[in-house]
C-alpha cells in the first residue's frame, strides 16, 4: 500500500512522469494522456521510447499523419524485428497514401532492409502475395545476409508454393550468426513442406543448443520426431503443440494441424484444463477453415465459446463471430460479440460488419468510427485473421453513407 501511495504522490509532484501517463492510460483520459506524453517528449527529446508512446497515442486518437514522422525519426533505435518497425509497415497499409509514401519513409530511415521485410510480412497477412514478394526481394537486395530479410522472403515464397526457393532462403537464414525462434520455425516449416520431417525436428534441436530455454525447443523436436515415426504424439505440454501447429500454419498443412489439436481434446481432463481444450477447439476450427470445411469449423468454434461460459476470451469470440459472418449469420455474430465485456479493435470491426449486414446503419457507422480511432492490432498469431485493409474499411463506410443519401 505504501508503494501505491508513493507512486501516486510522485505522479502529483511530477506531472511529466511516465507513471502519470500509465495511470491516465488505465483511466482512459484521452486528452490528459496526450498532454502528458507531449510533455515527456519536450523534456526528453532524444528518448525514442517516449516518442514511440506519443506516436501510438496519436494513432489511437486518429492522428496517424502526425505519428509517422515521430516513428521515422527513431528507426535507428528500433530492433530489426521490433514491433515499432512492424507498426510502421501496418500503418503504411492503413493511412491514406501510405503505400505510395513507403519508399520515401524507407529512404528517411536508418534501417531500410528490416522495414522492407516488415512490409513484406504485413502484405503477406493480407494475402497480397505479389506485393509481399516485391517488398521481400527489396529487403534481401539491401541486406542479403540478414536472417530477418531471408526469413521474411522464405515465408512469402512458402505461401506462394515455391517450396524449393523458400527452403533455400530459410537455410541461408539459418547459416547466419543470429539463429532465433523465428528463423528455426521458418526453417522447420520449409523443410516440412519439402518432405523433410526429420530436418524440421533438427531445426529445433539446433535452436535448443543456443537458446536460453533449451528444454522447450528440444521437446518440440521430440514431438515432431514422434509424429514422423508413429503419426501420433504423447501429450506433454500445450505450448509444444501450439508451436507445432503454428509451424504447420506457415505451410498451410491443415490435416496435421487438425490431428494435433484433436490430440489435446482426447487427452484426459486431469492433464488438460477445460480452458486449454477450448483453445484447442479454436485452433482446430481455424485449421478446418483452411481446409475449406467451414461448417465443421463453425461447430468447433461454437463449442469453444460455449465452453468458456459467460465471458469467452476475445480470440475465441473473434474466430467464432467471423465464421458466423462468413456463413451469413450476422444476428448470431452480434449476439456472441456482445458477450465480451472489454473489446478490441478487431471485435469492433466484426461488430461493424454485423451491424451493416443487419442494415443497422447508424450503429455500423459508429462502430467503424470507433475502430478508425484505434491502433490497428496485428494478428496475435495464425489463429487471428488479418485486420481489414484501408480499402475494405473505406468500401464498407462508403456503402453505409451512400445508403443515407
Amino acid at each position: 500500500m505504501a508503494g501505491i501511495v508513493g507512486a501516486l504522490r510522485a505522479m502529483k509532484e511530477r506531472p511529466d512522469s511516465c507513471w502519470l501517463w500509465q495511470h491516465k492510460m488505465s483511466w482512459g483520459e484521452r486528452e490528459a494522456r496526450l498532454g502528458c506524453l507531449q510533455q515527456l517528449v519536450r523534456l526528453e527529446p532524444l528518448d525514442a521510447m517516449s516518442q514511440y508512446n506519443l506516436a501510438m497515442e496519436l494513432v489511437r486518437q486518429g492522428r496517424s499523419g502526425e505519428a509517422i514522422p515521430l516513428m521515422l525519426r527513431n528507426t535507428y533505435s528500433y530492433g530489426s524485428g521490433s514491433s515499432a518497425i512492424s507498426r510502421l509497415a501496418e500503418l503504411s497499409t492503413w493511412v491514406s497514401g501510405g503505400a505510395a509514401a513507403w519508399p520515401a519513409w524507407v529512404r528517411s530511415a536508418s534501417k531500410p532492409a528490416p522495414m522492407w521485410a516488415a512490409l513484406a510480412l504485413r502484405q503477406l497477412e493480407h494475402d497480397r502475395l505479389e506485393e509481399a514478394l516485391r517488398a521481400a526481394d527489396e529487403a534481401v537486395r539491401l541486406d542479403p545476409a540478414s536472417p530477418w530479410t531471408l526469413t521474411a522472403r522464405a515465408q512469402v515464397l512458402l505461401r506462394m508454393k515455391r517450396k524449393t526457393d523458400a527452403l533455400k532462403d530459410a537455410e541461408a537464414a539459418a547459416g547466419t550468426r543470429l539463429f532465433g525462434p523465428r528463423t528455426a520455425q521458418t526453417l522447420a516449416a520449409c523443410r516440412w513442406a519439402n518432405g523433410d520431417v526429420k530436418g524440421a525436428a533438427a531445426a529445433y534441436d539446433h535452436l535448443a543448443q543456443t537458446a536460453a530455454k533449451p528444454n522447450r525447443h528440444a521437446s518440440l523436436a521430440r514431438l515432431i520426431r514422434e509424429w514422423r515415426n508413429t503419426g501420433t504424439w504423447r501429450y506433454e505440454q500445450v505450448t509444444d503443440v501450439h508451436a507445432f501447429i503454428e509451424m504447420l500454419a506457415l505451410v498451410r498443412d491443415s490435416e496435421p494441424m487438425i490431428r494435433a489439436a484433436s490430440g489435446i481434446l482426447t487427452t484426459s481432463d486431469t492433464l488438460v484444463p477445460k480452458s486449454t481444450k477450448c483453445t484447442a477447439l479454436t485452433w482446430r476450427a481455424r485449421a478446418k477453415e483452411m481446409a475449406g470445411r467451414d461448417a465443421e469449423a463453425l461447430e468447433d468454434s461454437r463449442r469453444a465459446v460455449e465452453g468458456e461460459g459467460d465471458q469467452p476470451c476475445r480470440v475465441c469470440t473473434a474466430v467464432y463471430a467471423r465464421l458466423l459472418l462468413k456463413l451469413d449469420k450476422p444476428a448470431e455474430a452480434l449476439a456472441v460479440l456482445g458477450r465480451v465485456i472489454s473489446g478490441t479493435s478487431r471485435l469492433r470491426w466484426l461488430r461493424a460488419r454485423a451491424f451493416a449486414a443487419l442494415h443497422q446503419r447508424d450503429n455500423a457507422i459508429e462502430a467503424l468510427t470507433q475502430f478508425d480511432r484505434e491502433i490497428i492490432e496485428y494478428p496475435m498469431d495464425w489463429v487471428m485473421d488479418a485486420a481489414p485493409t484501408r480499402e475494405e474499411f473505406d468500401r464498407l463506410m462508403e456503402s453505409l453513407r451512400a445508403s443515407q443519401r
